[in-house]
C-alpha cells in the first residue's frame, strides 16, 4: 500500500458491509520506462464469453487518470481507453494531453449517445460512398475514434494504454486509473395499459377484443431492465409495443329453421401490431424522438373463415342422404399487410378452400334368426337361438 496515494477529488474507499471498515481506496497502476517514440503500451481485461456486458441501459462512463509529474519530468503521454470485442471491433476514447495529478481534465467522460451518433454517421457515409467524415470526434479533452463496427450491447473486452506522442524520444512515467463506472442510468418510468372486452349474445355470437400498450421503459418484475450477462435469459428489448387483437364468431346457422339443421360457422378476426424501438435496430444507437418513425414496424392481418359449412335435416330421402348431407365446405381468407426497416413492404394474401364427402351408411334394425333342428332319435337338448345385428 503506497502511503503517498491520494484518491481522486471526492472518492473515498467504499465501506465493508459485513465488518463496517472501509477498504483501501485503490487505483490501476501503468508504468512506463523508455517507451519508445510514438509506441504504445496498453493493460487488457476479457470477459469470457457468454459473460459480455451491455451499457446501453446507461448515458455515460467515466474515469479518473492521475499523471505522476513528482517523480517524472517526461513529456507527458497521450491516454486511450478501447471498449469493444477481441475481433478488432471497439470505441476508443484517448486524451488530447494528460495534465499533472488528478487534473479535472484528466476526467475520461465517454457520452454513449454522442459516441454511437458518430459512429452512425461514419458508417452511413462508408456504406453509401459519401465524403468520409473526420474519423475523430472530438469530445472534452480527448476525441473518439470508431474501428470496425463495435457495439454498446456486446462489450467483451476493454483496453487502457499510452502512446509516446514524442517522434524523437523514449519517455518514462507512470499513470494512475480510478474509478472507472457507467453512469446515468436510462430509469425513465415505463407504463403498460391492458383493457379486454368480452360480449357474448346467448348462443348467436361471439364477441372478443384485448389492447395491450407497453413503454420502452415498462418491464416486469421478472425481467432485468439491463440486459448484461448475468441475467441475459430475462433480458428484454427497450421498445414502445401496441398490440391490438379483435375477433368475433356467429352461428349464422340459427337463422335457418332448426329442423333444416343448417351448419354456418363465421369467424371474423383482425390484429393490429405496432413497435418503436427505443434503439436502431440490431444497433447500440439510441434513437431521439425524431427519429424513432424511421425505425417503427407495423403488422395487420385480417381473417375471414367458414368452416365446416353443411346441413342435417331430421328428417331425409336417400337422394338427400347421397348426394347432399356428406358433405362439408370450409373457407378462409387471410391478409397480411407489414412493413419495418429490414422488410420495407412485405405483403401476403391465402385462401383455402377445403371439401369433404363422408358417406356413413344409416340403415334399419336387421334381425336373424338361427334355429338348430330336432334329432330324430329325440335327444334332449333341442334349442333355439336368436342373434340380433344393427346398423348405424
Amino acid at each position: 500500500e503506497d502511503i503517498d496515494y491520494t484518491p481522486p477529488p471526492g472518492v473515498s474507499g467504499e465501506r465493508d458491509p459485513t465488518t463496517g471498515l472501509t477498504l483501501a481506496e485503490q487505483s490501476l497502476v501503468l508504468k512506463y520506462k523508455y517507451l519508445p517514440p510514438l509506441d504504445t503500451v496498453y493493460a487488457i481485461k476479457t470477459f469470457p464469453d457468454g459473460r459480455e456486458e451491455d451499457y446501453t441501459q446507461y448515458r455515460k462512463m467515466a474515469m479518473w487518470v492521475y499523471l505522476d509529474t513528482v517523480n517524472y519530468s517526461d513529456e507527458p503521454p497521450q491516454f486511450f481507453i478501447r471498449l469493444g470485442d477481441n475481433q478488432g471491433n471497439y470505441y476508443e476514447y484517448y486524451t488530447k494531453q494528460l495534465y499533472g495529478g488528478w487534473d479535472e481534465r484528466n476526467k475520461v467522460e465517454i457520452v454513449f449517445d454522442s459516441l454511437t451518433s458518430f459512429k452512425e454517421k461514419y458508417q452511413t457515409a462508408v456504406a453509401e460512398t459519401l465524403p468520409l467524415p473526420d474519423s475523430l470526434a472530438s469530445s472534452g479533452n480527448g476525441y473518439y475514434r470508431v474501428v470496425g463496427s463495435p457495439t454498446l450491447t456486446k462489450i467483451s473486452q476493454f483496453e487502457v494504454g499510452l502512446v509516446n506522442p514524442n517522434p524523437n524520444f523514449p519517455i518514462s512515467g507512470e499513470v494512475w486509473c480510478d474509478e472507472l463506472m457507467v453512469e446515468d442510468v436510462r430509469n425513465e418510468d415505463g407504463r403498460a395499459y391492458r383493457g379486454e372486452l368480452n360480449i357474448q349474445a346467448a348462443d348467436f355470437a361471439v364477441l372478443n377484443a384485448n389492447v395491450t400498450q407497453k413503454d420502452d421503459d415498462f418491464h416486469n418484475i421478472t425481467q432485468t431492465s439491463l440486459n448484461t450477462s448475468y441475467r441475459r435469459n430475462i433480458s428484454r428489448k427497450r421498445e414502445y409495443s401496441l398490440e391490438q387483437n379483435y375477433s368475433s364468431n356467429f352461428t349464422m346457422g340459427k337463422f335457418f329453421p332448426i329442423r333444416w339443421g343448417v351448419n354456418v360457422p363465421l369467424g371474423l378476426s383482425y390484429q393490429h401490431r405496432l413497435t418503436i424501438p427505443r434503439f436502431k435496430t440490431n444497433s447500440d444507437v439510441f434513437l431521439d424522438d425524431s427519429l424513432r418513425d424511421k425505425e417503427k414496424s407495423v403488422s395487420e392481418t385480417e381473417k375471414v373463415s367458414l368452416m365446416g359449412m353443411g346441413i342435417s335435416p331430421d328428417e331425409y330421402g336417400p337422394a338427400m342422404g347421397l348426394l347432399v348431407v356428406p358433405n362439408r365446405l370450409s373457407y378462409s381468407y387471410q391478409k397480411t399487410q407489414s412493413t419495418s426497416p429490414s422488410d420495407p413492404v412485405y405483403n401476403t394474401t391465402n385462401y383455402v378452400v377445403t371439401h369433404t364427402y363422408s358417406l356413413n351408411p344409416k340403415l334399419d334394425e336387421a334381425r336373424f334368426v338361427v334355429r338348430e333342428a330336432e334329432s330324430d332319435s329325440g335327444a334332449r337338448g333341442a334349442s333355439t337361438g336368436e342373434l340380433s345385428i344393427s346398423y348405424i
